[in-house]
């Protein structure tokens, strides 16, 4: 390939990989389990800060954790209501058919318990092509800040 086609294949990846993340964002706050496990490949990991830091192997496992944990009323600090997730600032960077990506993140939320809060944190993330597709190798998220607040 053409250094100038290399360059516009790795931006045309660069927005897939940026669409793969806003869909995460947007299956998550609509509570669309499923169609948020199937963005990871077959082998993808999600872990996060929450208490348990445990990690999800291939979407199976990951749905199984999302109906266990953000869709449960009784789980702690869990059992969401609503969220909404906004990621900016990403810095993605594809080489071939693998990328990583780190991103910040806004999450305003309410529970089932009545809090209501917002935690601001990052994505570190790989990515790989998967069938022509982009899928979440891994996803691990950090909380950097939280706090809670009345509902409006």
């Amino acid at each position: 390939m053409a250094p100038t086609d290399t360059a516009v294949q790795e931006l045309l990846d660069a927005r897939a990989i940026e669409t793969l993340r806003y869909r995460y964002c947007q299956h998550v706050d609509r509570h669309e389990y499923r169609e948020w496990a199937s963005l990871f490949a077959p082998d993808g990991t999600f872990t996060s800060d929450l208490p348990n830091r445990d990690v999800y192997t291939g979407p199976d496992e990951i749905y199984q954790f999302a109906r266990d944990v953000l869709d449960n009323p009784d789980a702690p600090n869990a059992g969401y209501l609503y969220s909404t997730h906004v990621a900016v600032n990403p810095v993605i960077e594809v080489t071939d058919d693998a990328a990583t990506g780190h991103w910040y993140f806004f999450l305003r939320y309410a529970l089932a318990n009545g809090t209501s809060g917002f935690k601001h944190g990052h994505y570190d993330e790989t990515y790989r092509r998967v069938e022509d597709e982009w899928k979440f190798a891994s996803v691990r998220v950090g909380f950097d800040s939280a706090g809670t607040f009345e509902p409006v």
